[in-house]
């Protein structure tokens, strides 16, 4: 099993990044944020996932360890797999995901592309308890940077449609009227959204 690569990005797709190892380029498959994030000729670190079917072996890369967690989650539902599981992660951010699950909230993940009702309903009955685990034990969830967090919200509304320049003039607009500096991504993409429309 791989389960971290380092090395250089030489090549960049909308969900796709080739990473030199030693000479090796590995095809990984990651979120559009991560893959928006990353920089051609520089350095990446990222944890892997390694999915083997009879027809083919894919690598999925994540720049954080609970989003390969909730990748995995994913993957234990049936009717979702990999491509599935990383469109649900680069639509939406890891609290919205959480939050509605929580929620028992049907209509938000059917939103989610390749999700349809009895799907969405699978989600929050199987995931409930884990991700109820995830945000309440700890050691799973991991401290993101308020860089993170801008850039999150970017990538979001990138996926959801924005203009990339508009999406950053929001979100530089939000935080930077933020007097508390009490940001989670949740909350910047909310307010960003709010005027973008």
């Amino acid at each position: 099993m791989i389960a971290r690569i380092q090395g250089t990005v030489v090549e960049k797709q909308l969900t796709q990044l080739v990473v030199d190892c030693h000479g090796v380029g590995y095809a990984v498959m990651v979120t559009v944020a991560t893959a928006e994030s990353a920089l051609l000729g520089e350095p990446i670190t990222l944890a892997t996932y390694l999915a083997v079917r009879e027809d083919a072996m894919q690598l999925f890369g994540f720049t954080r360890t609970d989003e390969r967690e909730v990748f995995l989650q994913l993957l234990s539902i049936p009717g979702i797999g990999g491509k599935t599981a990383i469109g649900i992660l680069s639509s939406t951010t890891l609290g919205e995901l959480r939050s509605a699950i929580a929620g028992k909230n049907v209509g938000v993940l059917q939103r989610l592309p390749g999700i349809g009702k009895k799907t969405a309903e699978r989600i929050i009955v199987e995931l409930q308890d884990k991700m109820s685990m995830m945000t309440s034990g700890g050691e799973t969830v991991v401290e993101r940077t308020a860089d993170t967090m801008q850039n999150d919200a970017i990538a979001a509304m990138v996926a959801l449609g924005y203009q990339r320049a508009k999406a950053e003039k929001a979100v530089r607009f939000v935080v930077s009227e933020t007097t508390d500096q009490s940001w989670t991504t949740d909350s910047i993409l909310r307010s960003a959204l709010k005027i973008m429309l």
